[in-house]
């Protein structure tokens, strides 16, 4: 999926905002705690006066330190035309030659911050979820969290990988420091004893390593069931039925790297039942119009393993009937699915994922990603200018520019997209119970 940052949608909503006041963000000659000097950012003719109680915010600094992220307002009288700010409270730390800042002629810069994620989350897009009776930390089944839901608890390095994946944007890596070094979710699965599940998780290999899939039994620190050893650098299924054995109240999955210098990769972990059962869903599906379908995957032909690992991408998805079950918009978990009896199908919901919200500002990290493309992001910056004009026009005594704007960029949202809301599909549903369009 493309993708921009925060940083961007930013720049662009103040590029628009503050079109009138000449500049609104560029990059420090120099400086120091009191003062932020641009001589790129000359006005000449201008008055003193021009800032006044202007917000200036130095976005990045060159080492990342202080004052990268802080906020002060322009003193009165404070311009001077050749390109330099006074502060009227200093920060805590000399602006230096490089450094990036912005300048904010409305409200306080944390509020367009807010207004940002506020429509980001609007925004909902397509994907797969591994049908799962256990769902990992942070959601993390498919290793799509900007979090890590999986541990090493011996030795080794887990981590995130962006290249090598089956679904999504991301999988989740497991470099050994010895042999059988594996990952393993960071809660376990509560089980009841005597019944059976079926697991599955996709993976992928390094050269020269080898990947091994296992369930585990925490009650009695013993392994229950665990795949062939498989070496294919293409992604493979590892799937196996299991039983809980007498006693067992508590499992893990133990994603396996065999080697002492192995590199594995491992993608969509799910456990279901081999009945019909009522499933849990991730915390981000917290509304019925989020979900679309429910479908199983076939198993592809045995690889070379044996027959717990299968080929990938091999066999087409079938829809299969569903019902929504124990629906409680004030509970932990809002939704849950009743699918029926699937056998060794791995299941998968078809649904929208909403876009995460940001949870830096100009970190040059995953948590400052916007997952969408470039026509999503231009309605993006117009949904939170609709918004933004509006409050600026509140803010003016001669309010008609901003009023017009608003509304121009409100038609651009609404037409566009705008919020998620519950829809009449006119084709054939498989939900249980419901009328069939």
């Amino acid at each position: 999926m493309a993708s921009t940052n925060f940083a961007t949608i930013r720049h662009r909503c103040i590029d628009a905002l503050y079109a009138d006041r000449g500049i609104v963000r560029g990059t420090a000659t120099s400086g120091s705690a009191t003062a932020v000097t641009d001589t790129s950012a000359a006005l000449p003719g201008s008055t003193v006066d021009h800032f006044d109680y202007a917000f200036i915010k130095i976005t990045t600094t060159t080492d990342g330190l202080a004052p990268q992220g802080e906020v002060r307002a322009v003193s009165e009288g404070g311009w001077t035309n050749t390109g330099s700010w006074d502060v009227l409270t200093d920060f805590s730390a000399a602006v230096d030659t490089s450094d990036t800042y912005e300048i904010h002629f409305g409200p306080h810069p944390v509020w367009l911050d807010r207004l940002i994620n506020k429509y980001a989350r609007n925004f909902h897009y397509k994907t797969l979820w591994p049908l799962s009776l256990h769902i990992v930390l942070v959601d993390d089944n498919d290793f799509e969290s900007a979090s890590n839901g999986w541990i090493t608890p011996v030795t080794g390095t887990e981590g995130k990988e962006t290249t090598i994946v089956f679904n999504g944007v991301r999988s989740g890596s497991l470099t050994n420091a010895a042999a059988n070094d594996y990952l393993t979710s960071a809660g376990d699965f509560d089980v009841v004893a005597g019944k059976s599940y079926y697991s599955s998780v996709m993976s992928s290999v390094l050269p020269n390593s080898d990947a091994l899939f296992r369930m585990w039994d925490v009650t009695n620190n013993v392994s229950i069931e665990a795949s062939a050893t498989v070496g294919q650098h293409a992604w493979t299924e590892l799937m196996f039925q299991w039983t809980v054995p007498t006693g067992c109240r508590r499992v893990q999955p133990r994603l396996v790297g065999v080697g002492a210098n192995d590199i594995t990769y491992w993608d969509d972990y799910q456990t279901w039942s081999g009945d019909s059962a009522i499933y849990p869903l991730p915390s981000w599906i917290t509304r019925k119009e989020q979900i679309k379908d429910v479908v199983v995957y076939p198993q592809g032909t045995g690889s070379v393993g044996g027959d717990s690992d299968y080929r990938s991408n091999e066999r087409q998805g079938q829809s299969i009937p569903w019902r929504f079950e124990r629906e409680d918009y004030g509970a932990l978990e809002e939704i849950h699915l009743w699918v029926p009896d699937i056998g060794m199908n791995r299941p998968y919901v078809i649904c929208e994922r909403p876009i995460a919200e940001t949870t830096a500002d100009y970190a040059t990290t995953t948590a400052n990603t916007i997952p969408i493309d470039s026509q999503t992001a231009d309605l993006l910056v117009s949904g939170v200018l609709s918004e933004a004009f509006r409050e600026l026009a509140s803010r003016s005594t001669d309010s008609a520019h901003y009023e017009k704007q608003a509304k121009y960029h409100e038609g651009i949202w609404q037409n566009g997209m705008g919020t998620l809301k519950p829809r009449e599909h006119k084709t054939k549903s498989n939900r249980v119970g419901v009328r069939q369009w």
